[in-house]
């Protein structure tokens, strides 16, 4: 934030004598300054009062890098996923967020949920600071399973699988290695089914019932 104006004359014993931005003046050789601008140099010589004047201009470059962070959702079936950070600029990168987590990849990996934030430090050193939110979906699907009984009428009952989760998948399971997809399947053993619901986000919910058996004769 800070720089040296540098003054020179093959002439020793001269004095120095700079102007600029904002009022500023020094008779130093080699000032100080902050502050962008044009800036005169006047060296006079103390011998014969002669004088001459070079001119120095000072740029500024202070933009900041404009940083960006975004995320996504952890869920049963991603429990990990990529911050993913970019720069108006080239710059250096650093991440803070949840549980102490610290990196300086541009893209780092996460399995927590919470409020991420990116730090970019530009090569200029002026730096921006974005935010992204890590957000969960861990809830497991509700579920219900009714089972039936086989008479010698059917000789088979229907299982019947219920969920207020929009998009689950069916597993049942049971005697005899049944297994199945189907929602409502048909099964001609009695016993104990288990049925496995598994929502769109991965998260599984299990509950059982069973088929009764009514075949005693008249």
């Amino acid at each position: 934030p800070t720089l040296v104006l540098q003054g020179s004359s093959p002439t020793t014993g001269v004095n120095w004598s700079w102007s600029g931005p904002g009022g500023f003046v020094s008779n130093s050789q080699n000032p100080v300054v902050s502050v962008d601008g044009l800036y005169s140099l006047s060296v006079t010589n103390p011998a014969n009062g002669c004088s001459s004047t070079a001119t120095a201009l000072v740029q500024a470059d202070l933009n900041a890098p404009q940083a960006s962070a975004t995320a996504g959702t952890l869920t049963c079936a991603q429990t990990t996923l990529a911050l993913s950070g970019n720069a108006s600029v080239p710059g250096t990168f650093s991440w803070t967020g949840p549980n102490g987590f610290v990196s300086s990849q541009q893209n780092p990996t996460v399995n927590a949920a919470g409020t991420y934030t990116l730090t970019v430090v530009a090569q200029n050193g002026c730096t921006d600071t974005a935010m992204t939110v890590v957000a969960q979906n861990t809830t497991a699907p509700d579920v219900t399973a009714l089972g039936d009984t086989i008479d010698c009428i059917s000789g088979q009952a229907v299982l019947s699988a219920g969920s207020l989760t929009p998009g689950v998948t069916w597993t049942w399971s049971g005697p005899n290695n049944f297994s199945s997809s189907l929602q409502n399947p048909a099964v001609t053993v009695a016993g104990p089914y288990v049925l496995t619901a598994t929502a769109p986000n991965g998260c599984t919910a299990t509950t059982s019932t069973t088929v009764e058996l009514n075949n005693d004769a008249p």
